[in-house]
This record gives structure tokens, sequence and C-alpha cells, in this order.
């Protein structure tokens, strides 16, 4: 109740001095954590360039894998395996490629080596 009727800028500044006083609040920190997922995933909707693992549970391990698939150039040389349906749309993708880029300079050096001596652009993305 007394909350309620403070500002938005004073229980900021109580929650932050609570925080620095060392008095934990498990349950905020677990609604920021979950508020920047959120923020996250509204970004990639709306097709700002960010990260593929941003949003997801594990971020860290796939993060890790993914960024290990600019290592090897038959990731990007091979067709997909036989049998499997698989569309790829370069548009909708494009603004993950360009994320992707800023992020991994192996995979900028894999695209400067391959694009377009050896393949096409879309080619390389899907």
């Amino acid at each position: 109740a007394v909350v309620s009727t403070q500002s938005t800028g004073e229980v900021k500044t109580s929650v932050e001095t609570i925080q620095k006083d060392g008095i934990g609040l498990p349950m905020l920190s677990e609604f920021e954590e979950e508020q920047k997922k959120f923020m996250k995933m509204q970004q990639r909707r709306q097709g700002a360039a960010i990260a593929p693992w941003i949003g997801y549970n594990e971020e860290e391990k796939m993060k890790k894998q993914i960024l290990s698939l600019s290592l090897d150039e038959r990731n990007v040389l091979r067709d997909p395996p036989a049998g499997v349906d698989f569309i790829f749309d370069m548009d909708s993708n494009m603004p993950v490629a360009l994320a992707m880029l800023e992020i991994d300079s192996k995979l900028n050096d894999l695209r400067f080596k391959l694009v377009p001596k050896m393949i096409k652009e879309e080619q390389f993305w899907r």
C-alpha cells in the first residue's frame, strides 16, 4: 500500500538503495531477467538485428553452438540433407544475418572468402 502511493522514480530509488545495502531481492531480479528476455523477443519480432540465441532458454549453450558453425566452411557449403523440406526466405532472415556478421568475426571472414567466389549470398545464409 505504501509503494502504490510512491512515484515510479521513488520506487526505483528505493529498490536500488535496498540492493546496494546488500538486501537481496530474488523476485525482483527474476522479474528483471524475464523482462529482458521479453524485450529481446519483442525486438526479434519487430525485425531488429539481434543474435538468434537471444531470449531463449540456455542462451549461452545456444550461443556457443551457433558460433561454432562458422569454424567449418562445410556448414555453409553443404546442401540440406536429402528428404528435408527446407524453405529459406532471405528477406525475413536478413536482420539476424546482419547481427551475426557484427557478432561473429569468423563468420564475416568466411562470407568474404566464399561469397560470391564459391556460392551465392542466399546459399551462404540458408
